[in-house]
């Protein structure tokens, strides 16, 4: 691999979910320099756009938002077709009788908080007011009616919960809607660092696939590899089940899924045009 002189600075999200990604990557990337930035999802899309990293797992609404910086690289990503416990809907009332309440978001977030805004527009035919609230959920339940949270926080959310609450997988209501999963992110690379390392990309994005084809078929094992404080909120099979639920491949029913998620996104007016994938390379879909 290339020993270029630029360092290959990586975001890094460092949410359960995106452990086998990153996991011992480091080691599948021997002769290249690499800085992991780590953050939330939305300060990673920030940092993509500005240019302060090359390469992220970022958020599948933030790769169409600024598709002409971007290039998909890899097949890898992360999705789901039903039940994820990692972005969830907590109610004070059921969904079906939300309509015209004040909504907090978790500004972590970019697609689950758009999924959110097209299951309530789209399926619910609701109209919503919505704030953005990076405080955790019982003080986001204080200002509004119900409360979106992703990641760990939601994952980890039965530790906060208070009782009567209404819960709502978000993944699960667009796939009993759609009959389709949903790509929450998806690994790309900025277009002028492709220009200038074409190589180094393709090394890249082979590395990844390889690093997380290796994670995933030792799942078992991998649970005693995360931080000990995850470890502490979780059971090894609550851990291990969530991860087996996930979808880590951009398969062909994934990108209906993903097409179908742009296609709603316009409806509502969150995106502006027609999005087309564009990859760095041939990217084998499997």
């Amino acid at each position: 691999m290339s020993t270029a002189s630029a360092p290959l600075r990586i975001g890094r999200i460092d949410y359960i979910n995106t452990f086998p990604f990153f996991y011992n990557l480091e080691s599948e990337l021997k002769g290249e320099r690499i800085e992991f930035i780590s953050a939330v999802p939305a300060e990673i899309n920030r940092g993509m756009r500005e240019g302060k990293i090359d390469a992220a797992l970022v958020s599948s609404l933030e790769y169409a938002l600024s598709q002409e910086k971007y290039y998909v690289f890899s097949d890898g990503c992360i999705g789901s077709k039903g039940i994820t416990k990692s972005v969830m809907l907590f109610s004070k009332f059921p969904i079906d009788q939300l309509n015209a309440c004040r909504i907090a978001l978790s500004s972590e977030s970019l697609s689950s908080a758009s999924l959110l805004k097209i299951l309530l527009k789209e399926k619910y035919r609701f109209k919503n007011n919505f704030v953005e609230n990076l405080r955790f959920l019982s003080d986001m339940l204080a200002e509004a009616d119900a409360a979106l949270v992703i990641g760990d926080q939601a994952l980890f959310a039965e530790h906060e919960r208070k009782e009567n609450l209404f819960v709502y997988d978000l993944c699960s209501e667009w796939s009993d809607w759609q009959e389709l999963p949903f790509c929450f992110a998806l690994w790309v690379v900025r277009k002028s660092f492709v220009d200038e390392y074409p190589e180094r990309v393709r090394a890249l994005g082979l590395a990844l696939d390889e690093n997380l084809k290796r994670n995933l078929e030792n799942v078992e094992n991998l649970f005693s590899l995360i931080p000990a404080e995850a470890k502490q909120k979780s059971e090894r099979r609550s851990i291990v089940d969530y991860w087996q639920r996930l979808i880590y491949r951009l398969d062909p029913e994934m990108l209906k899924g993903l097409e179908r998620f742009y296609e709603s996104a316009r409806k509502i007016k969150i995106l502006d045009r027609e999005i087309l994938i564009e990859y760095a390379h041939a990217v084998e879909v499997r």
